[in-house]
């Protein structure tokens, strides 16, 4: 039962958050652009807040089991709060600017966390199946996001869209609160774990010097880039040039 309410804890959490900046992701572009941001000041926001996922998540699964899961989940949470009543009350590029940063730090403090909690509430026979079911929260809300954000700018600007965010923002710490554990679910962990662990980094380091996997690498960054391109621009695109509303 303990396990059972952990997972539909998380997958409230993480429905919410992703739905939550899913709709805002989707027009941040456009809203800055609003804003009068203009060459790098437009896309500087954007690359600070993937900078700041590459530098931070390495640290923070780390971080979490030294302070306590609750702990970590309020502080990402809290951020995530933050930086959306940031949004909504704030107008300058330079704080804004400065909150998307802070998102990429709340999102390195967050996936690694939830990913490992969820693990942590399944058996390893189970374990593909209930990541399986989990990641309904995620692509459900990243698919809804912005079909549900072009109606609230529709209907409230850009005001509606940050104003939602907050509430979700509540929503998933309110949740966090009372249904993470503040320790390890499996308190009694093998002897051998952390020889295992050793064991898989030295096997990555090993696969990382290999052309094969360095030209998939080289792809992936690239289709990345492209995608990142694409995201940034066309909403602008499709609204300055076509004359399209958030819905359309």
């Amino acid at each position: 039962m303990e396990t059972c309410k952990l997972f539909r804890g998380l997958f409230l959490i993480n429905f919410a958050i992703t739905l939550g900046f899913g709709i805002a992701d989707a027009f941040f572009s456009m809203y800055v652009f609003s804003l009068g941001a203009r060459g790098i000041l437009l896309v500087l926001p954007l690359v600070l807040y993937s900078l700041s996922k590459i530098l931070f998540s390495p640290f923070m699964g780390a971080f979490s089991d030294k302070i306590g899961r609750r702990k970590i989940a309020s502080i990402s949470l809290g951020l995530y709060l933050i930086v959306s009543l940031g949004y909504f009350f704030t107008t300058s590029l330079v704080l804004i600017t400065i909150m998307r940063l802070l998102q990429g730090i709340s999102c390195a403090m967050f996936r690694p966390l939830v990913a490992s909690l969820v693990g942590e509430s399944t058996t390893k026979e189970k374990r593909a199946t209930v990541m399986g079911t989990f990641d309904i929260s995620f692509y459900g809300a990243l698919s809804a996001g912005p079909v549900v954000g072009g109606i609230l700018k529709d209907i409230w600007g850009f005001k509606g869209i940050f104003a939602v965010l907050i509430l979700l923002c509540i929503m998933a710490l309110l949740v966090a609160l009372f249904c993470i554990p503040a320790q390890r679910l499996q308190q009694n962990q093998p002897a051998e774990q952390n020889t295992a662990s050793t064991c898989k980094c030295k096997t990555i380091v090993t696969m990382a010097r290999q052309n094969s996997l360095r030209g998939l690498l080289v792809f992936i960054f690239g289709r990345a880039c492209g995608i990142s391109l694409l995201s940034a621009f066309l909403p602008i695109l499709l609204t300055t040039k076509l004359g399209l509303s958030g819905t359309q």
